[in-house]
Parts: structure tokens; sequence; C-alpha cells
């Protein structure tokens, strides 16, 4: 297989993964949290250069490990880490970004094209355990909490059915994610 076509399908598996938890249910639980959430205040934090982060050699999708990584080997010692949430129009990604006085840095390279800056909510409620086999999982107030916090469920799920169908009609996953950010822009800007 190809270089690209192998690219191609691991983002139609990111994709499935994070639609498929994008059509859950929703649940009081998630409901309170994003309240809660919704009251986080929110830094600008920007993103380190592409071509930094490939030198670097750090990994799509791990922000976790990559600035545990990152303040483990900081000379300096003066970089922390940093859990919160990235905050979108629709929804809280759970993340991890340096700290680093008073700036805020990403060093997870996205697999698509965003902004240089986001709004990151560090939240210090947030606590985690490493389970072994690479497996950490993040808890607030001794409650496992999911990856993404959505803020209206219902409208969600009915853009993440319609991602899930054009994939499963084989629609190229770039366009399927460029589709699902123009829905979800037009039903949550309103």
């Amino acid at each position: 297989m190809g270089e690209a076509k192998r690219r191609k399908e691991a983002l139609r598996k990111v994709m499935v993964d994070e639609l498929r938890a994008l059509a859950a249910p929703p649940s009081e639980a998630e409901q309170k949290l994003a309240s809660i959430l919704m009251g986080l205040s929110a830094k600008q934090a920007y993103r380190e250069s592409a071509e930094k982060l490939a030198w670097a050699k750090m990994k799509p999708r791990e922000c976790h490990a990559n600035v545990s990584f990152y303040v483990n080997a900081d000379p300096s010692k003066q970089a922390t880490h940093v859990v919160g949430w990235w905050k979108q129009a629709h929804q809280f990604v759970l993340h991890s970004v340096i700290g680093m006085g008073p700036n805020l840095v990403c060093i997870t390279p996205q697999q698509r094209g965003v902004p240089e800056t986001f709004l990151f909510a560090p939240d210090p409620e947030i606590t985690w355990a490493d389970e072994g086999e690479g497996v950490r999982r993040f808890y607030r107030d001794g409650i496992l909490v999911p990856k993404i916090v959505r803020t209206d469920p219902a409208a969600a799920t009915g853009v993440a059915t319609i991602g899930l169908e054009r994939l499963a009609h084989g629609m190229d996953p770039a366009r399927v994610w460029d589709l699902i950010d123009d829905e979800m822009g037009r039903r949550f800007s309103r």
C-alpha cells in the first residue's frame, strides 16, 4: 500500500472513531460536565510549526504523551504539563499543551489544517493515572472524563451520522471532514 493510501485509511479510521463518539447518546453526566467547562476561562494557545514538530518527531493524536516527553526532556525544567480543554464552537476536546511561563504551546501535529492559535481552558481539576501499556486515563473529581464533551449532543449526533454515512459510501475522508466542519459551523453559529 502506498504512503498516501495508508495515510488516507488512517484518517478514515480516526474519523470513524471520532464520529462514533460524537454520535453516542447524550448523558446527564455529559450535560453537567459541559456546563462546568463552559464556565472555565480560556486562554489563547498557539501551535508550534509543523517543521519543528516533524524534526522533534512528535506524533499526531498523542498530545498527552508528546507533552510528557517534552516536559521530562526539557533541560531548562521550565516547561509544565497543562491538561485542559480545546474549546471549539460545538465541543470541548481533552488536550494537553506545554505551559512555558505565561504561554501555552501545542506540540502535537495536526492531521489537517487548523488555525495557528486556539482557545484552551486549563482544567486544574483533572488528574490522570497511567494504567500500563501506554494507557493514560483522565479523571475530574474522581470521574473518568471523555475525550470529547459536546455542548449540543443532538446537533453533533446529526452531523456525525451524516459523516459516517458518507465515509461508508467511500467519500474521501478529507472531504468528509471539510463537510462536517462546514455543517458544524452552520449549526453552531446560529
